[in-house]
């Protein structure tokens, strides 16, 4: 069985020396998100995406309102662009083997100082939005929700993600269906909230190419090492050799903190050339995202009781982006589980993101992950991209069903 890359980049131009001469302007493309995600939304493209929860939390401070609510199942950088706005960070707990908010938690946690919830998407929807709305409507708190990994997707009532809360951000950048080196979106329902964004960053300048530079050669070396030929001669081998000799049994994934300010480059515009990738490529994302539901309701015929956030009813996991497919494996089984995998020639991940709680300087913000730390210990994330095939995915499947039977 010839591998396939757990994740790989949706086509990029690296060298397009046409880029002066998009299609579209920035006002022109935002139309055109705007009409894409459904009436009445106001969007507002920007250069780097975790700018947006930057802007957000600033917005949504007021008084002794400081405290924004968030996930540690996250990248680091999303907690310093809260602790970069002037917010106060604090962490809610997920429910047991699910990437979905403890609602109780949430509940607790939530007081007359708190002026912001964040909820991410993962490989589905959250499971209680309209819970989380009615919650953050009482209390006038601002709700927003982070659709990095979930753009295409929608709710049972038929909106689009990022369409249904007071605001939302999406990230363009390498990694993501819609697609550049960097980038990203706000939007949001309110013209109000609009009108403060566009003030805000009114002044903010387009990425330079030279600015894009370090991010390029970044994407175009993981690129390169992820396409066919490359991944099944070198990089895969490379990978499966140092997982067999790996005897840690607590393999953690390693991210490291990115921004120590917030410089020049997330307070920025997107470029022309970014603008010019987005908008071909706009058409292909519902696609995209049909694909990776077709994969997962393949390992679902397998590997459902494992699923990660199983507790998700059917109407929010049907619409999801499924970014990819993540099980609970069990902590002490894991590393064994993950060494068949690759021994029997399939690639696949372990958990999208660390702890934050856990990491140095972020341990002391105040809030629980007990669950958070559990997860990130039990996960194996299986691939749903494109290069994944109905019978690779079954194969797969076959493959994982083995592995946790043979070392229960």
């Amino acid at each position: 069985m010839t591998a396939r890359p757990k994740h790989i980049i949706y086509p990029l131009h690296y060298f397009d020396f046409s880029w002066n001469r998009s299609e579209k302007t920035i006002e022109e493309f935002e139309a055109k998100l705007a009409e894409h995600l459904g009436d009445g939304v106001y969007v507002k493209l920007i250069g780097r995406a975790r700018a947006g929860l930057f802007l957000l939390a600033k917005l949504a401070i007021g008084g002794v309102r400081k405290k924004v609510i968030l996930s540690p199942f996250t990248i680091p950088d999303v907690v310093n662009m809260v602790k970069f706005a002037g917010a106060q960070p604090v962490f809610v707990d997920v429910v047991r083997d699910s990437t979905n908010i403890d609602l109780d938690h949430l509940c607790d946690l939530i007081d007359e100082s708190t002026c912001c919830v964040i909820v991410t998407h993962y490989h589905f929807n959250h499971a209680q939005m309209d819970e989380i709305r009615k919650v953050c409507a009482e209390k006038n708190i601002m709700l927003v929700d982070d659709c990095a990994l979930a753009f295409g997707a929608s709710e049972s009532n038929g909106r689009m993600i990022g369409t249904t809360t007071d605001a939302s951000v999406f990230s363009f950048s390498g990694f993501k269906t819609l697609n550049f080196f960097w980038g990203g979106a706000i939007t949001t329902r309110s013209p109000e909230l609009a009108k403060r964004i566009s003030h805000e960053i009114r002044d903010w300048r387009p990425l330079r190419r030279s600015q894009y530079l370090e991010q390029l050669l970044k994407i175009l070396k993981y690129d390169l090492m992820t396409r066919k030929g490359a991944f099944s001669a070198i990089t895969f081998p490379l990978l499966r050799r140092k997982v067999l000799r790996e005897n840690n049994q607590e393999i953690l994934p390693m991210v490291r903190v990115e921004s120590k300010e917030v410089n020049q480059t997330i307070l920025s515009r997107p470029s022309p050339w970014a603008i010019q990738e987005w908008n071909r490529k706009l058409e292909t994302v519902g696609a995209f995202a049909q694909h990776r539901r077709a994969i997962a309701a393949v390992y679902d015929k397998t590997l459902q009781a494992h699923l990660v956030s199983k507790e998700t009813p059917i109407a929010a996991r049907t619409n999801s982006c499924l970014v990819n497919y993540p099980i609970i494996v069990g902590a002490r089984s894991r590393t064994e589980i993950f060494k068949r995998i690759m021994s029997e020639g399939f690639d696949a991940g372990l958990s999208l993101y660390p702890n934050v709680h856990e990491m140095q300087g972020f341990e002391r913000i105040p809030g629980e992950s007990a669950n958070v730390s559990r997860l990130i210990r039990t996960v194996i994330s299986l691939p749903t991209h494109p290069r994944i095939s109905k019978e690779y995915a079954s194969d797969l499947s076959q493959v994982v069903s083995s592995a946790i039977y043979a070392t229960a």
